[in-house]
């Protein structure tokens, strides 16, 4: 026979490990429906870009440079995640096997990339002209 402190500790217990077996469903539940919103999420991006209507510089971009696009998204990520570092040679080696020739393209695709995104932060292709001079001045006093 247990004693009633026993049976109140057996008790405490059981109770203990009934709410760590809850917490642990109502994790597992969060985590599945956390994939499932993920993978709607990723659907439904797929969909917006599918549908969406490409404008001609996109167009032309997409039909003309595949190879050149899918360099640059490899350098902007590779930057991304290891700036400043001298192993950015290598990248540029390994994507423009060709070297000045593929090069070209790259830097043009790269200038396109950054004066569109440029131009929507500054709202208009002037205001980014504008800015781009003033600190292009900047460096070159700063140079001197």
């Amino acid at each position: 026979m247990t004693s009633h402190v026993e049976q109140q500790i057996q008790a405490r217990i059981a109770a203990v490990r009934r709410r760590a077996a809850e917490e642990q469903r109502r994790r597992q539940e969060l985590a599945e429906a956390r994939q499932h919103g993920l993978a709607a999420r990723h659907a439904q991006k797929l969909n917006r870009q599918a549908s969406r209507t490409d404008t001609p510089k996109e167009i032309h971009m997409a039909s003309n440079l595949p190879q050149t696009r899918r360099a640059a998204m490899e350098l902007t990520i590779h930057q991304l995640q290891s700036p400043n570092t001298p192993d950015v040679y290598e990248v540029l080696n390994r994507l423009c096997p060709g070297g000045v020739h593929d090069l070209l393209p790259l830097t043009v695709h790269l200038a396109e990339a950054a004066g569109e995104l440029l131009a929507r932060e500054c709202g208009s292709k002037e205001a980014a002209i504008e800015s781009l001079t003033e600190q292009i001045t900047k460096v070159a006093s700063t140079s001197r």
